[in-house]
């Protein structure tokens, strides 16, 4: 089972190590006193360019199943305890958690007016978990969490320390959601690899209409923009006839749904529909772009001042990982962090 008694760690001053492999700065977190996080900035406004979308789509335009691609991008699961690296602060020395002083410092951006969607602008340090008690103490201005176990009172939390919150949820069915009886009639063939989880029908109004009151749960919780994932159905095996147009037909009903209630909208991968979504979504969560050479396609993001929030998975060392990627990550401008692959507190940024 899942742990979904998660709570707030408030744990304390950060003592930086300095990671000699890579370069890289990863912090030891003691439980003495709690590291000071007011003051952080907001999202800065950008506005989004025209980019070509022929390049994305000729990589998939054979209409190869990418299923094993992903099936090692769903990391965060039911099934798993949730308290692997939740139950204290991960340590420098295990290549856990912690993250280093940026290399630069963030940009200044204006506050927008109330009501504004969220858009993080590159170089928006962040943190995502999604498993264990949630380790608040990381130097990161925006958390990734899960929509339906973070509490109102955890998010409260974390504004109240200058944090920014993205609420995670899944646009697949899962069978221990609160919502999953809703989903039933809409399954499709089942996530290979994931037991309890099914890619649904994403062109039933219904299904549009039960993740839209996801979103507006996220607005009720106080969520500042959503990352919705598995959005990518049409290149892995739904078990529907999922087209292009399907595809970018659901994220704009999504998007503007998060829209209109002033929340962010952030495209979890589908880096084949991110040149003709770029008007709609506000940043990116890509999870191993290094890993399948596609780190390309993100650069339109970067250069309509959109925040790519970028994440490599390590089975060993965080470091050594980090070692390989950063200072392409860096050079591109993606906010790139090291996680293992159940997503919980143990983290490395590269800058």
């Amino acid at each position: 089972m899942r742990n979904t008694n998660k709570s707030i760690s408030m744990v304390g001053i950060i003592s930086t190590l300095v990671c000699g492999a890579c370069g890289q700065s990863v912090d030891s977190l003691s439980t003495d006193n709690l590291s000071n996080e007011l003051g952080r900035r907001h999202g800065a406004m950008a506005g989004s360019v025209a980019v070509d979308s022929s390049a994305a789509d000729a990589r998939w335009s054979d209409d190869t199943d990418r299923n094993d691609r992903g099936d090692k991008r769903k990391k965060r699961r039911n099934g798993g305890s949730g308290g692997a690296g939740g139950s204290g602060s991960p340590t420098a020395g295990s290549g856990g958690g912690g993250t280093s002083a940026p290399e630069m410092p963030e940009p200044e951006e204006p506050q927008p007016p109330a009501g504004t969607p969220y858009r993080p602008a590159p170089g928006t340090s962040w943190q995502i978990q999604l498993t264990g008690d949630i380790d608040t103490s990381l130097d990161a201005k925006v958390y990734d969490l899960d929509l339906f176990e973070t509490s109102t009172a955890d998010i409260a939390q974390l504004h109240a320390a200058g944090r920014k919150v993205i609420c995670y949820f899944d646009t697949a069915y899962e069978s221990y959601r609160p919502d999953s009886k809703q989903l039933e009639p809409y399954r499709g063939n089942p996530i290979k690899g994931w037991p309890g989880q099914y890619w649904i029908d994403i062109r039933v109004p219904a299904v549009v209409d039960i993740m839209t009151a996801r979103i507006e749960l996220a607005k009720t919780k106080g969520c500042d923009a959503v990352d919705a994932d598995d959005v990518d159905s049409r290149t892995n095996n739904p078990g529907f006839p999922i087209t292009a147009t399907d595809q970018r037909d659901f994220v704009t009903k999504l998007s503007a749904a998060a829209h209109a209630r002033g929340l962010g909208f952030g495209l979890k991968n589908a880096l084949e529909d991110l040149a003709s979504l770029m008007s709609v979504i506000d940043f990116s969560v890509n999870e191993e772009c290094f890993q399948y050479d596609e780190c390309d396609l993100l650069e339109p993001m970067i250069a309509a001042g959109k925040a790519v929030f970028q994440i490599e998975y390590a089975s060993g060392s965080l470091q050594s990982r980090a070692s390989e990627v950063c200072s392409q990550a860096n050079a591109l401008g993606f906010d790139t962090i090291i996680k293992r692959l159940d997503l919980d507190a143990a983290r490395l940024s590269c800058r």
